[in-house]
């Protein structure tokens, strides 16, 4: 990557790095490579906070999908959640509330999608909900991949468990195996469920998060809690629910892979993530100083 001046001169004043994991550090194979790991481990070193920015949950994040040591705030659940991994401390907390999740779960499986949520009770566990036997076997076979704690499969009836756990959701989502819900929930939304946002996570599933949530909104309360100016933040995304962050990070970096619109909204855009493209910006733009000093002093 042939390094951008303006770019770099404003790389020199980042604090902190917030990533989107599934499409952009993380590769195909959903795993942090040995050389974006490697990139992790510098930043670190130079005293740069390195922060997944996930629609996962925080559970084992860091130790199963990360790997890499050092790493201690966890935007989670599509920024429902911002996590100090040292005490285990919630820094914010929005969740959509628990008889607002029901209906709208319910309402989501009426259309014949299959329905996941994310429960807030420390492990994350994924419940998931399909009233068509062919996707609901679908969704345990991608379940067997792992992504969270497991907990029940459903055919129907979701509503129903949200309120007899009685704990609001961390988040909610559908998939749209067979029919185009974007378009059935779009209005639906701002009519009936106006604390809830939603925004597509990949070209058939949609997510759903508290109208006080969100990666971007998620990002500043960090920010403030660790005294860091927006203009000090490099962000890394690749689909709609990375759009904000990416805006109000003083450096917003679209990866190659990515959606157009978020092309669009960020400052670059850097190689897919197939291609390591956020070690490839940290070491042309991030990293690049120390490595420039290093050489000077040779």
């Amino acid at each position: 990557m042939e390094r951008n001046t303006v770019l770099w001169q404003a790389a020199k004043n980042i604090r902190l790095i917030a990533m989107d994991l599934d499409g952009s550090c993380l590769n195909s194979s959903k795993a942090v490579s040995e050389r974006t790991a490697k990139v992790i481990r510098k930043l670190i070193q130079k005293g740069v906070e390195v922060v997944p920015a996930t629609g996962r949950g925080f559970y084992r994040l860091r130790e199963d999908v990360i790997g890499v040591g050092g790493i201690r705030y966890v935007i989670s659940g599509n920024g429902a959640i911002v996590t100090d991994g040292n005490t285990g401390l919630h820094l914010s907390e929005h969740l959509i509330p628990c008889r607002t999740a029901a209906s709208l779960a319910d309402e989501l499986l009426a259309l014949r999608a299959c329905v996941y949520i994310h429960q807030n009770d420390g492990k994350s566990t994924h419940v998931v909900a399909c009233r068509d036997a062919e996707v609901l076997d679908h969704c345990r076979r991608e379940r067997e991949k792992g992504r969270s704690e497991a907990g029940p499969v459903l055919r129907d009836g979701l509503g129903d468990f949200i309120l007899r756990a009685g704990q609001d959701v961390v988040k909610l989502g559908a998939a749209f195996w067979k029919f185009d819900g974007f378009s059935a929930l779009s209005e639906r939304l701002k009519t009936d469920y106006p604390d809830v946002r939603g925004f597509r996570v990949d070209s058939s599933s949609m997510e759903f998060v508290s109208r006080r949530a969100g990666k971007e909104k998620a990002l500043l309360d960090l920010c403030r809690h660790l005294r860091i100016a927006p203009e000090q933040v490099c962000a890394f995304g690749d689909y709609e629910n990375d759009i904000g962050m990416l805006r109000m990070a003083g450096i917003g970096v679209a990866m190659g892979n990515a959606a157009e619109t978020v092309k669009q909204a960020a400052d670059t855009v850097t190689k897919s993530n197939d291609d390591e493209g956020v070690a490839e910006f940290c070491e042309t733009y991030i990293l690049t100083e120390q490595e420039d000093e290093e050489c000077g002093r040779m």
